[in-house]
């Protein structure tokens, strides 16, 4: 079934969902906070260690020309204002068509406006390989 979104809010608000439920599945309690004014979508507390991530959820559905997927980092479309410690932990970011999820800190990407993802050759742009499906980054 191929997934269409009316807006790209709905798209976004979708991959929350679907963070909350992939992190439910891993025993966590996913949190969603009440409005859209904190720097992160969802809140992860893992019960066992007593702690709790703040996720910045992202995702994509088109790739680009050379078949990369590009992702903002920023908040918002207009304002380039980047996340920092202070708003968020983690990126969760979903690259909807390939059903891949990267598992980035915050503090990796520091002022990063926009990075790229090949899931399907990931020997092309390798930087962000390494946070592929790290999910034991939410305990």
């Amino acid at each position: 079934m191929k997934l269409k979104f009316r807006t790209v809010k709905r798209q976004g608000e979708w991959a929350e969902q679907a963070l909350v439920l992939k992190t439910m599945g891993m025993g966590l309690n996913p949190m969603i906070p009440v409005g859209d004014s904190t720097g992160y979508d969802v809140g992860v507390e893992n019960p066992n260690a007593g702690s709790t991530k703040r996720v910045q959820v992202k995702s994509v559905m088109a790739k680009g020309r050379d078949g990369a997927y590009g992702v903002n980092c920023c908040r918002g479309s207009s304002t380039k204002l980047h996340y920092g410690p202070a708003d968020a932990d983690l990126f969760a970011i979903y690259v909807i068509p390939e059903n891949v999820w990267y598992i980035i800190p915050v503090k990796v990407l520091r002022r990063t406006k926009h990075i790229r993802l090949r899931p399907q050759a990931p020997g092309k742009i390798r930087r962000f390989e390494k946070f592929r499906e790290r999910w034991e980054l939410m305990f």
